[in-house]
């Protein structure tokens, strides 16, 4: 029984270190990064790397945008905004973070919200998914969709409109 538990948790071990092999990545910091110890600005910053500095990518959550990353003697999560180079197959969660889902509003969405631009909302936090827009902020709807959009410091996001979370940033 040891033996085939041993085996098991080897052959897990194993497939684990591939797939994590598999989504590794060279990225070039494109400006000084806080890195921190996971993913999203609320937690402790760990090191730093410094701007145009190579790192590796170990995989990137699709939903907050946020990427694990070594650099010599550092490790943890970076905001994958900051990082050049990254590849669009670096994603490792695909499924909800917390009670968010995965949106993927397609081409007409995105179209829509391109073409029917407004003015940006300056905020002074983060942009990310689940921060919660201020309800002075103008939600503007999308036709035929559930969410609605605004810009938020130049960039497209789309909202929930009951809660006024982001749930999706247009990159």
């Amino acid at each position: 029984m040891k033996a085939k538990l041993f085996t098991s948790a080897a052959a897990v071990a194993l497939f684990a270190m591939a797939g994590s092999a598999f989504a590794q990545q060279a990225v070039v910091a494109a400006s000084d990064l806080d890195v921190r110890a996971g993913p999203g600005s609320e937690h402790q910053v760990v090191g730093i790397i410094a701007a145009e500095s190579e790192a590796t990518v170990l995989g990137c959550d699709r939903v907050s945008g946020w990427c694990e990353v070594e650099s010599g003697q550092v490790a943890g999560w970076v905001n994958s905004e900051y990082l050049d180079d990254l590849g669009p197959d670096i994603y490792i969660n695909e499924g909800p973070v917390g009670s968010i889902q995965n949106i993927e509003p397609g081409a007409p969405v995105i179209s829509y919200i391109e073409s029917n631009r407004y003015d940006p909302v300056q905020v002074e936090t983060e942009i990310r998914v689940g921060e919660v827009l201020p309800g002075d902020v103008e939600l503007h709807a999308i036709p035929d969709y559930e969410y609605r959009y605004v810009y938020v410091n130049d960039r497209p996001v789309l909202v929930e409109p009951d809660t006024r979370r982001i749930v999706y940033i247009v990159r």
